[in-house]
């Protein structure tokens, strides 16, 4: 894999943390789920992981 394919494909990835980070900041956090607040985030990092592995 080149340099610049590399490059790309983590820009690809943080790209598609935008939304996710945006649906926990302002949607999920004004949403009680019982005492319990709902974290996107790790779970979008396991996915990569996945991808990657």
């Amino acid at each position: 894999m080149t340099t610049q394919d590399f490059l790309i494909k983590w820009g690809v990835y943080g790209l598609a943390l935008l939304p996710v980070w945006f649906c926990q900041a302002f949607v999920l956090n004004r949403l009680p789920f019982l005492p319990l607040t709902p974290m996107l985030l790790p779970l979008a990092a396991v996915c990569v992981a996945v991808l990657e592995g």
